[in-house]
């Protein structure tokens, strides 16, 4: 099994990457766009395909212009032994990945002990819950931007959307019961060993091209911003002979420059979760939820019942 570090993430590969995709839907940026007196260049796009589509990006050569603001994001309990991977830098180099607790009714969790099921989420489930702490409409949306200096300055930004493709499922890294009282829950298991979980479910997705997990990142905004330097945008043209730019290269430049972030990015109030995510990229567009058995995965989770020291108290 070889693993391959990138940007901030280990990437495992099972078979096929347990790494990252991208995707992108309409956005309403256009409204925002600054007057002209702060607009030397604008480009305007819209791309659309079966996984991916681009909407709404423009440049602007204007340092001092502030008309967006953000934070800037540089993105870059113990009754079983936590789960290791091994990496070798000439000496071995360990990494502890944490348990993630999934905080469930009984009935829920009977079902996937007795034969493995499971339901697997989508982020556009994520904005239909009527439940305030399950409800987030913004998932996977959010602001990436180049921003560099150099020369006489350069700012590009996009609304970008990604997970169109993706099934998730959270968890804590929390075990405790006031957890257990805010999603109004009476059981729940353990994820003890994540990545041979994931990997045991990865079998069970229909059309599963890689996936990836890792915590969540709590923000006062979901903006990543990157700079890497001045843009020339005739290479983002099909060709020099045309004045549009090539949408596809727009993408491309966009969804490199996002990288997974967008995925983990969830606003402050959420914090109290200390959320926990796995992500499971299909070829197709994810239906609202996969309902799956996967007996397999029960070996590598213990339901709350079963701790013997580390009953979450009061």
């Amino acid at each position: 099994m070889s693993v391959n570090i990138f940007g901030h993430a280990g990437s495992l590969m099972p078979g096929k990457v347990w790494g990252r995709n991208y995707v992108t839907p309409r956005s309403a940026l256009a409204a925002r766009l600054p007057s002209a007196s702060h607009t030397r260049s604008l480009i305007l796009t819209t791309y659309r395909e079966v996984a991916h589509s681009w909407d709404y990006a423009y440049s602007v050569a204007d340092p001092g212009w502030t008309g967006f603001r953000g934070i800037v994001l540089i993105i870059n309990e113990m009754s079983n032994p936590q789960a290791t991977i091994g990496l070798h830098f000439g000496r071995e180099w360990r990494i502890r990945r944490p348990y993630v607790y999934r905080y469930l009714d009984s009935r829920y969790v009977d079902d996937f002990f007795r034969d493995g099921s499971l339901r697997i989420s989508s982020f556009k489930l994520f904005a239909k819950h009527d439940d305030e702490q399950r409800n987030d409409a913004t998932e996977g949306q959010g602001m990436v931007w180049n921003r560099t200096s150099e020369g006489a300055g350069q700012t590009m930004v996009a609304v970008m959307s990604q997970g169109h493709n993706a099934y998730v499922l959270c968890g804590s890294t929390f075990f405790d019961s006031s957890l257990a009282n805010i999603f109004s829950t009476d059981s729940g298991f353990r994820i003890n060993d994540t990545t041979a979980f994931a990997d045991a479910v990865a079998h069970r997705i229909s059309g599963f091209t890689g996936g990836i997990e890792g915590g969540c990142l709590y923000l006062a905004h979901k903006n990543v911003q990157r700079d890497v330097g001045l843009v020339n945008l005739d290479d983002l043209k099909a060709n020099q002979s045309e004045q549009s730019i090539d949408l596809a290269k727009m993408m491309g430049f966009f969804g490199d420059l996002a990288g997974d972030d967008l995925f983990f990015m969830k606003p402050n109030r959420y914090s109290h979760q200390n959320e926990y995510r796995l992500l499971w990229f299909s070829h197709d567009e994810a239906d609202l939820y996969a309902e799956i058995k996967c007996p397999e995965a029960r070996q590598f989770c213990t339901r709350f019942e079963d701790f013997w020291h580390d009953t979450p108290k009061d």
